[in-house]
């Protein structure tokens, strides 16, 4: 999925919008550090071809769980779970328009 994505993530993101995404920075610690981290595309695309997969086995025990309105409920690894969260939150924007 994260190969197929980065094939047609131009025909997908516009010029604008990729120089505005590509500028941010992610905090993979938040809320514990002020560590800034910058964006990353495959790091996005690999975090956004996780989606649909929180109810898989492999989420829950590397990454957490969340209620139904899609708060993480049980955090296993914190580092995963903020870059699969701010990486969606960022991309999902960006690729729906």
């Amino acid at each position: 999925m994260e190969k197929v994505l980065a094939e047609i993530k131009d025909k997908l993101v516009s010029a604008d919008d990729n120089t505005e995404i590509t500028s941010r920075t992610l905090r993979p610690l938040y809320p514990n550090t002020t560590l800034r981290v910058p964006f990353n595309w495959s790091t996005c695309l690999q975090n956004i071809s996780l989606s649909g997969l929180q109810n898989s086995s492999f989420f829950k025990k590397e990454i957490g769980t969340f209620d139904s309105s899609g708060n993480p409920t049980i955090i296993i690894d914190t580092i995963k779970m903020n870059n699969y969260n701010q990486y969606n939150n960022l991309c999902k924007n960006v690729l729906r328009q």
